[in-house]
């Protein structure tokens, strides 16, 4: 989604053309439409300042706005004011989606759950972690039917067998081990690295079409 309320405020401070395009995260086609039709409606970053980001893109392009602008969340805000006494999480969230609510704005959320291959599989003697991870699994599919209308995308993730501190015991038993990795595909134990790609692309906008998902990051243990 572009955000041409940016690229005007970018415009305002000086950048070139090739900064905007690399700060604002778009291309260079876009960044030059979006500067030439504000010349155009002889619209600026002053005109546009308390405009919300979805009223500064109606206003440059109306018959284009179709699809709904989600309001990225303040990062840097969040930190700061996650070093305050009594703030948490829970509240900066529903602070963040009133001020959504209140600018026309859909609030961009994305949950990433830890499942387990045990959402999947049960295994014997642990029938407590079993139900547990199938309760992560079910949970996120709820979650995720009854908050993806509102820009919110919930997915899981399924790691397999990640070589970690907790696994060592398996790492160790040497028999145990073989069986396991016999049965991997791709030949060797996951890393804990093995999860960061994963969860960008869930994080990101290269996954806003995946909700619902329990994702199985087992290197194939379970395809066989």
């Amino acid at each position: 989604m572009v955000n041409h309320k940016e690229i005007l405020r970018l415009k305002s401070l000086g950048l070139t053309h090739r900064e905007i395009v690399d700060a604002a995260g778009c291309g260079r086609n876009t960044v030059t439409r979006t500067l030439a039709r504000a010349r155009e409606q002889k619209l600026d970053w002053q005109q546009t300042q308390s405009m919300s980001q979805q009223e500064v893109s109606q206003r440059l392009f109306p018959t284009e706005q179709k699809d709904p602008v989600y309001k990225m969340p303040d990062y840097e805000w969040v930190h700061r004011e996650m070093q305050k006494n009594g703030v948490t999480l829970s509240l900066l969230w529903v602070e963040y989606c009133e001020q959504c609510h209140q600018n026309g704005e859909l609030p961009y959320g994305r949950i990433v759950n830890l499942a387990s291959m045990n959402s999947f599989v049960a295994g014997p003697k642990m029938a407590a972690y079993v139900a547990s991870k199938g309760g992560v699994s079910q949970v996120t599919k709820a979650f995720a039917n009854e908050w993806g209308s509102r820009g919110i995308r919930v997915n899981a993730i399924a790691p397999g067998y990640i070589e970690t501190d907790q696994t060592r015991p398996l790492m160790d038993d040497e028999k145990r081990y073989k069986e396991i990795l016999d049965r991997i595909a791709v030949g060797r134990w996951g890393q804990p690295e093995d999860l960061v790609g994963p969860v960008l692309m869930l994080c990101s906008e290269a996954g806003s079409y995946c909700n619902s998902l329990v994702m199985p990051i087992d290197g194939g243990y379970l395809a066989r």
